[in-house]
């Protein structure tokens, strides 16, 4: 609640209320719901889409609102939103003295509403116009819920109306963009979690970027009854991909892939796609 509030005045948030008792969720679907576009419940205070959920007019609010318990702070908090339709997308940054700078825009790449990314690539397809967009809104997004040094990631969607803020994160993101793809799109200029110590070290942020000169995605592959070592041997026979493994966590295989024109991406994606049966 507390980050929709810092950044309403920028416009960056979807219609959205908050409340912490049946009766206010029931007030939040009622008037949100005017709209007749999908919403979102969100238990506050909680990390990696625990309790996240659509409402349907089918929906049991009773039930919904049950969902609070997975709230790590024990209250019954929560944030009703409208769902966001567009494309998602993840900046990565670093932050010093009010000075945001942007390291890698991803595009991630979805099953449906909600459901995990199975790609994220760098750099993004966007055009450059909204690509600027994007760090724009990251930006002010950082500075607006009061991040002064360390790293960032800031998850969007870019709707018809423009950027809208799903989450801003106090800390590098996930999904190997720092610790791989930023790295092998910029062909090692950037070492985001370098540049993280650095900065805490000595106070100084890296110089201002220019695109990445390669493109670079991690491309998860689920198993569908298939050994690890045959899914990652099938992945690397692949002349894009550079590494693959077995994806903690989950059923699936992850495999980096790396084009040396970024534009090239995207139709490598869906071809290491087709690795699946």
């Amino acid at each position: 609640m507390a980050q929709r509030l810092a950044m309403e005045p920028y416009g960056l948030n979807p219609a959205w209320r908050s409340g912490a008792t049946p009766d206010a969720l029931r007030a939040a679907v009622e008037t949100l719901g005017a709209s007749g576009k999908p919403l979102v419940f969100k238990p506050a205070h909680c990390s990696g889409g625990r309790g996240i959920t659509l409402i349907t007019a089918n929906s049991d609010l009773d039930i919904i609102f049950k969902l609070t318990a997975e709230n790590y702070s024990g209250t019954t908090d929560f944030l009703v939103e409208e769902y966001a339709e567009g494309t998602e997308h993840s900046v990565s940054g670093l932050v010093a003295d009010g000075t945001a700078r942007i390291l890698g825009v991803t595009d991630k790449y979805l099953e449906g509403p909600l459901s995990a990314s199975w790609a994220t690539t760098v750099p993004s397809a966007r055009t450059d116009a909204q690509v600027a967009e994007l760090k724009r809104a990251a930006e002010r997004a950082v500075l607006a819920v009061g991040l002064r040094t360390g790293g960032f990631h800031v998850d969007l969607r870019f709707t018809a109306a423009g950027p809208v803020v799903l989450e801003i994160g106090g800390r590098l993101g996930g999904d190997l963009i720092n610790s791989h793809l930023i790295p092998l799109s910029r062909q090692g200029a950037v070492r985001p979690y370098e540049s993280l110590l650095t900065l805490l070290t000595t106070g100084q942020l890296p110089g201002e970027l220019t695109e990445p000169a390669q493109g670079a995605a991690m491309v998860l592959l689920p198993k569908a009854g298939r050994p690890v070592t045959e899914l990652v041997r099938t992945a690397l026979a692949h002349p894009r991909v550079t590494l693959a493994a077995g994806w903690p966590g989950t059923d699936s295989v992850v495999a980096v892939v790396v084009t040396e024109d970024p534009a090239e991406l995207p139709a490598a994606v869906a071809d290491i796609r087709k690795l699946i049966p």
